[in-house]
């Protein structure tokens, strides 16, 4: 089967669920991180737990191989970006990742032109933020939290803690409510 045709297909079938669980929505999203409607929530750690629990099953068996693993590298620019992110993703509901699937929004249609003018912008201060030391390698750089192959240092040395992290937040999916009852009353 073609890759370009599999993308797509993979595409408007991950699309799909992005709307069917709310994931485009700037108000499910608000009301997730409000902890108002947790289940958004549950979906999220579930994938994660689910994705975690098949990586490391598949590179223990074997079927993946540990060289087709890409692990970026850690650095102050990450964390920063990351902070700008929360903050962004917290203020308007959005998503980068899921804006694009729910662009008809306003709030979507914001993220999108806000990401591009930071892309824009980033491009120019990028010089800029090398020379004062952003780039420079924070928690070993390319680490992982538990070892995934032996070319990239963990942070934690126990070979099972990937299957046992992801099975504990498939756990806790199961075990979150869907929402948490009003404690004003």
């Amino acid at each position: 089967m073609n890759s370009l045709f599999l993308a797509m297909i993979l595409g408007i079938l991950l699309g799909s669920v992005l709307v069917y669980v709310g994931a485009t929505n700037s108000k499910e999203l608000l009301n997730m991180l409000r902890f108002q409607d947790l289940r958004l929530m549950k979906t999220i750690v579930l994938g994660i737990g689910v994705a975690g629990f098949l990586l490391n099953i598949s590179l223990f068996l074997g079927i993946i191989p540990d060289s087709s693993l890409s692990i970026k590298t850690m650095n102050l620019a990450v964390i920063l970006g990351g902070i700008i992110f929360g903050f962004g993703f917290g203020y308007g509901g959005t998503c980068p990742g899921t804006c694009i699937a729910g662009s008809l929004s306003k709030y979507a249609l914001f993220a999108v032109l806000g990401g591009l003018i930071g892309a824009i912008t980033f491009s120019y201060v990028y010089p800029f933020l090398v020379d004062v030391g952003l780039y420079q390698d924070v928690f070993g750089g390319k680490s992982t939290l538990f070892p995934l192959t032996e070319k990239y240092p963990n942070v934690i040395n126990w070979n099972i803690g990937g299957i046992l992290m992801s099975t504990l937040m498939m756990v806790i999916a199961y075990m979150l409510p869907q929402e948490l009852k009003n404690r004003s009353n």
